[in-house]
């Protein structure tokens, strides 16, 4: 059936938009450096997990199907400690779970036509073993991935993700402290999920204004769950990942009642 030329790049130009209407709407994730390593942000549904470990010095996020979530962390959990226990921990990078295993999984689901394919991108952080780098890799659903030192986005729509990339270019963090990086994600995370609301795939959605990022994180502290992770390098232990909890993200409840259009406007 595709051993036409153009018959074969039709089914991937129909998968490519079945991916993307699957995953718009999905909760997007934010990552971003802090004075004592990196953060990843994201909202997600009361109970349903985003953000996650994989090893010492690296995590994840994830957004789309949950079922394909969690099949790709487990294969970076696996990889990750098999590169650990056959070689040392300082050959565990993402550089290398990628290359050599995750993308070209991922990319031969998305290939093969007669296949389903992965519905699911991830944003992943690294913190290096010397030195104060972190790298952020951005996984997509067809296998290709690409990484940056300054920030990382995972967005349903490559429309979200420019969006969410020219807030932060606009409104950077107010300092490398903890909560105000964690504002500045917040506000991101609201510029995504604006846009993949309301868009459609021929949409050129414009930069969502302030009053209806208000309502969107209004909207969202009221049913969703606010989840944050970091890679702390101040960290004794050999494991840097750690959770945050409810008074580490205060200050972004505080933000929102401060936002326009709140009880206090």
């Amino acid at each position: 059936m595709y051993d036409e030329p153009h018959r074969w790049l039709q089914a991937v130009e129909n998968r490519i938009l079945y991916v993307e209407k699957r995953l718009r709407g999905a909760n997007p994730v934010v990552g971003l450096p802090y004075a004592d390593g990196a953060v990843l942000f994201t909202v997600r549904p009361h109970g349903q997990q985003k953000v996650y470990e994989v090893y010492d010095r690296l995590a994840l996020g994830g957004l789309g199907h949950p079922a394909d979530v969690e099949r790709l962390r487990m294969m970076a959990i696996n990889l990750a400690h098999t590169e650990g226990f056959t070689r040392s921990a300082a050959d565990v990078t993402l550089q290398r779970l990628l290359n050599f295993a995750i993308a070209p999984q991922v990319k031969s689901a998305f290939d093969e036509v007669f296949r389903s394919p992965v519905i699911a991108k991830f944003l992943m952080v690294e913190l290096a073993h010397v030195g104060d780098d972190t790298r952020f890799f951005t996984l997509n659903f067809d296998g290709n991935f690409s990484s940056r030192d300054t920030f990382g986005i995972a967005a349903g729509t490559h429309q979200a993700e420019e969006l969410m990339a020219r807030r932060l270019e606009e409104h950077p963090p107010a300092s490398d402290s903890l909560e105000d990086v964690l504002n500045a994600a917040l506000m991101v995370w609201a510029v995504g999920h604006c846009v993949d609301a309301g868009s459609t795939e021929y949409d050129d959605p414009p930069m969502p204004s302030d009053e209806d990022l208000a309502a969107k994180l209004r909207e969202a502290a009221d049913k969703l769950e606010f989840e944050a992770a970091v890679l702390d390098r101040s960290s004794v232990s050999r494991a840097k990942f750690r959770g945050l909890g409810a008074d580490d993200l205060a200050s972004l409840h505080t933000l929102i009642d401060g936002l326009p259009g709140g009880d206090d406007a």
